[in-house]
């Protein structure tokens, strides 16, 4: 029996995504009630300017499963992670996008999953049928051909929201810088983790605005230096190998 409460939290991060919040906490609750899972779903306000935390603060009362976070000012998509992970119960961490382009759905594969194999680390998804515009879908491809020049990381879909971690992986990862989140494969290979991809599904936005930014700025410089920001850390990092002693002596 596990330590923890739950097999799973969800954790959800959101800014300005009033439409989606209790049609997505429907389907997960439709969903998983109907599996043996443990679940709880973390939903995380990033200082929304709509009426997202006000349909939070209303779903709680319908859905008991539910834990909601609310950050006092906009802090982006790394840091709303951070949060949600940081109060989350469960021994797996699910994300997933507020948008409803996921499937939460995809969550029971990959649990069972992660219950047969116990090396794994992350199971990432890949939206083999991508429902975006073509310049999303572009921005994608360059930005895999990036990561793949700078950081030789093959992970074919790192933007991908919806993902299963191991909780202590997901405690490790630096989110407290702004931009991780899209580095989140890479950064548990770094750590010394399996992860293995599988195909998930995706469907169009209907509700809201995208957040993502094209643009030389929003995404090409920043994107760039968070590349070598991560590739510094790669260069950086030491594996370290402790044995356990009997005796220390103390040198002064």
């Amino acid at each position: 029996m596990s330590s923890h409460p739950f097999d799973l939290s969800i954790v959800i991060p959101a800014r300005n995504e009033e439409g989606n919040v209790l049609p997505l906490l429907e389907e997960i609750d439709a969903i998983f009630a109907e599996s043996s899972f443990r679940w709880e779903v973390v939903f995380v306000d990033d200082a929304s300017s709509d009426s997202t935390l006000i349909r939070l603060q209303a779903a709680i009362l319908r859905h008991p499963t539910l834990k909601g976070l609310s950050l006092a000012q906009h802090c982006g998509k790394s840091a709303a992670l951070a949060a949600g992970i940081v109060a989350a119960e469960g021994c797996t961490i699910g994300m997933m996008d507020a948008d409803l382009q996921n499937c939460p759905h995809d969550f029971l594969a990959m649990l069972r999953m992660m219950d047969e194999d116990p090396s794994l680390a992350l199971i990432q998804g890949h939206r083999s049928c991508r429902q975006d515009s073509w310049a999303r879908n572009w921005a994608s491809a360059v930005g895999f051909w990036m990561r793949r020049m700078i950081l030789c990381d093959q992970v074919r879909d790192s933007g991908c929201a919806i993902r299963l971690i191991r909780r202590q992986s997901a405690a490790d990862l630096p989110l407290h810088y702004e931009g991780m989140h899209r580095f989140i494969p890479f950064l548990v290979k770094l750590q010394g983790g399996k992860v293995v991809e599988i195909p998930v599904g995706h469907r169009p936005r209907r509700f809201g605005h995208s957040k993502y930014r094209i643009g030389p700025v929003s995404r090409g410089l920043f994107g760039f230096f968070d590349l070598l920001a991560v590739r510094w850390m790669m260069w950086r990092r030491r594996k370290l190998a402790v044995n356990r002693v009997s005796h220390c002596d103390v040198i002064v």
